[in-house]
């Protein structure tokens, strides 16, 4: 929880917002915090919106593939 609720404040409130209203995005985002660094992740969604989990906005290349994991998964488990 206070990884979370770190991660979390590092950010816009903006950006936060539109977080919480899309579990997924906020999970995809938290796996990036997780193993990219809050600061480096906070930073490419502050820069990139939409788009910081794209490759070339900031987040490398293997977290990136820890996003895409968790996307795979949550679509698995959530998403008929």
């Amino acid at each position: 929880y206070c990884f979370i609720d770190y991660a979390l404040s590092l950010l816009d409130p903006e950006d936060l917002e539109r977080l919480r209203k899309d579990d997924e995005e906020l999970g995809a985002y938290l796996a990036a915090a997780y193993n990219y660094g809050q600061n480096g992740a906070a930073k490419a969604l502050a820069t990139h919106g939409d788009d910081w989990d794209k490759p070339g906005n900031g987040i490398g290349e293997g977290s990136l593939g820890y996003v895409r994991e968790f996307r795979a998964v949550y679509e698995l488990l959530w998403n008929e």
